[in-house]
């Protein structure tokens, strides 16, 4: 019974250690912003080699959501046409060592929303070896002079912008349901409220979050519309 229970241990444990990858993101925008008429918006990264022999590298694309009439790509030792969701080459990254040749593009082409791609990082030789991370692209209307009095769905700036205690904050529903999100940097949501008019005002009580930078996104009827930066004081 007791070698069972040992042995049961051990194989855990290995298992454990085998799940871990080589690879480590150190730095990938989560959250990449412009406007529609940016030509491109961009999300760079960087990755490292945290194992004791050198991995040629691999980069995987997966589309999560995308606005129709919009266009994505990435560069991995080289730029790829869109289209392309594994990249030909491969970087050859050393014992302890980063690169940081990863971007991921997008073209917004006149249209507005957020577009959320899934870019993973795997060992050539062990394609289960990997690392993956999340961007999110948002692309914004030009020249909204007034949220709250727009038809449009959008959130203005929130001020005071950093916030103490609470918050302030126009936007628009587009006569859809409202919601807002705040997430944290590692994009885990940290508070959600509703919003119970289609536009207007709202006012967002942020006393229970810890110093830092967040993102706080509009959501109407379940699709994420916008994000922007908020700053949390204390």
């Amino acid at each position: 019974m007791v070698k069972s229970f040992i042995t049961l241990i051990l194989t855990a444990s290995c298992s454990a250690l085998l799940a871990q990858s080589s690879l480590s993101i150190v730095s990938l925008e989560r959250e990449a912003w412009g406007n529609t008429t940016t030509s491109r918006i961009s999300a760079s990264g960087v990755v490292q080699n945290n194992s004791d022999v050198a991995i040629e590298v691999k980069v995987s694309s997966q589309e999560i959501s995308v606005i129709s009439g919009t266009v994505n790509y990435f560069c991995w030792a080289q730029c790829y046409e869109p289209g392309v969701t594994v990249s030909p080459s491969s970087l050859t990254i050393e014992p302890g060592a980063s690169v940081s040749n990863f971007y991921g593009d997008y073209k917004p082409q006149g249209q507005s929303g957020i577009t959320t791609m899934k870019y993973c990082f795997f060992n050539v030789a062990n394609e289960a070896d990997s690392v993956c991370g999340i961007v999110r692209f948002n692309a914004t209307p030009v020249g909204i002079q007034d949220i709250a009095n727009s038809s449009t769905p959008g959130i203005s700036d929130a001020y005071p912008n950093p916030a103490v205690g609470e918050l302030t904050f126009s936007y628009a529903t587009g006569g859809g349901t409202g919601r807002l999100d705040i997430y944290s940097m590692l994009g885990s949501k940290v508070k959600s409220v509703r919003l119970p008019e289609l536009s207007g005002k709202a006012k967002v009580n942020v006393e229970s979050l810890t110093a830092g930078m967040y993102f706080y996104c509009l959501n109407v009827n379940g699709k994420d519309i916008q994000t922007r930066k908020l700053i949390i004081s204390k």
